[in-house]
């Protein structure tokens, strides 16, 4: 196995000696555009001359908006005129990988932080490296990883294309608009990682009936799993400001009777209410977990944290105005409705519940999609 240092132009010239001898590309790239894709493919005549399979899987985030629409066309044009092409996209902005595979007699591998742009093979400072004739154990965890998001993404087709805009488009105030994103699937490490938390206390928290405010919630969560839970019947006030369960109480029953109650086709539960605010004032500790979940689906697995805090109305992007930010070790959307036990445990409806169930755990992480 030869290892060696590729900065962007090098990596772009390297391609010219890679190419000919590869009997199978492989691509897992976050960003496309359009100078970048032109050198590979400028590369690459004797792969199509040669009708070489090639799969190529790229980020086609509408809310990242960094691949150009230029490249989407062009990929989806060669997937539709030759065979041996499977264009597959990712419409996540937690896709970032940066990774080529060159089958062969004597494979080859580059990984590192190159997308493939114009810019990346110029002007960036890139760092990347080249794995020569890797041994079987490397190149069988680099499979492995391209396998797991290459099968789990849909294939390229016109009306993603069509749906596609570019980061100009976003930044006129038109974000986050278009199809929904796409799940990642969960990679062994992050069963792993959540395998290892152990959580001592499990909570099952709701983001509104429905699922109705999981979206903002999801856009909140930054690239390191920063986030935010939260909960509503903020009329009551801060809840800071309540030194006793039964002050507490009695704000909400005037709220209830003021706010809550006003337009509404029920009345307020006001102590179920105040079970569900006080347990998030004085319940949670560093280490508890969340299950994101509602309506027979889970979204999310999150930690409180030693940084994590209550705030009141902080996140003007949240509707609930009860919120404390933790940490997401998970976050997607089941693509089906979870199991009778999973439904029957965390329950069909609530905003927050504690489930005491030992058993939870481990069966919850051995069916994460």
């Amino acid at each position: 196995m030869k290892v060696s240092f590729l900065d962007g132009p090098s990596l772009a010239n390297k391609l010219s000696d890679l190419l000919p001898d590869c009997t199978q590309l492989d691509i897992a790239m976050a960003y496309v555009k359009i100078g970048g894709l032109r050198t590979l493919l400028k590369n690459a005549d004797s792969l199509f001359k040669r009708n070489i399979p090639i799969r190529i899987v790229f980020g086609l985030s509408l809310r990242q908006g960094i691949t150009d629409k230029e490249s989407a066309e062009l990929l989806l044009n060669l997937s539709q005129q030759r065979k041996n092409i499977k264009v597959k996209k990712l419409n996540n902005r937690g896709f970032h990988p940066k990774l080529l595979i060159f089958h062969g007699t004597h494979p080859c591998v580059i990984v590192g932080s190159s997308n493939l742009t114009e810019a990346a093979q110029s002007t960036n400072a890139e760092a990347n490296i080249l794995v020569e004739d890797p041994s079987p154990y490397f190149m069988k965890d680099v499979l492995e990883f391209f396998e797991l998001y290459f099968n789990s993404a849909p294939y390229l087709k016109r009306k993603h294309v069509d749906a596609y805009r570019s980061r100009l488009y976003e930044t006129q105030g038109r974000a986050h608009t278009g199809p929904k994103e796409d799940d990642l699937p969960s990679s062994p490490k992050r069963k792993l990682d959540l395998q290892e938390l152990c959580p001592k206390i499990i909570w099952k928290i709701a983001p509104g009936r429905d699922a109705r405010y999981w979206f903002e919630w999801l856009k909140n969560i930054d690239e390191d799993g920063e986030g935010f839970i939260a909960i509503g019947w903020d009329e009551a006030g801060d809840l800071k400001d309540f030194k006793s369960y039964e002050s507490l109480r009695q704000a909400v029953a005037r709220a209830a009777k003021t706010v809550l109650d006003i337009d509404s086709d029920r009345k307020t539960n006001v102590k179920y209410v105040t079970d569900q605010l006080w347990a998030f004032k004085t319940a949670f500790s560093p280490g508890d977990v969340f299950i994101v979940y509602s309506e027979s689906r889970v979204f999310g697995i999150a930690q409180v944290t030693s940084k994590s805090q209550y705030k009141y109305r902080e996140m003007s992007t949240i509707s609930y105005g009860y919120q404390m930010n933790v940490k997401y070790w998970w976050y997607s959307e089941w693509p089906r409705r979870a199991d009778d036990r999973l439904v029957n445990t965390l329950g069909k409806q609530g905003t927050l519940k504690r489930i005491d169930e030992k058993w939870l755990w481990d069966y919850l992480i051995k069916r994460l999609p």
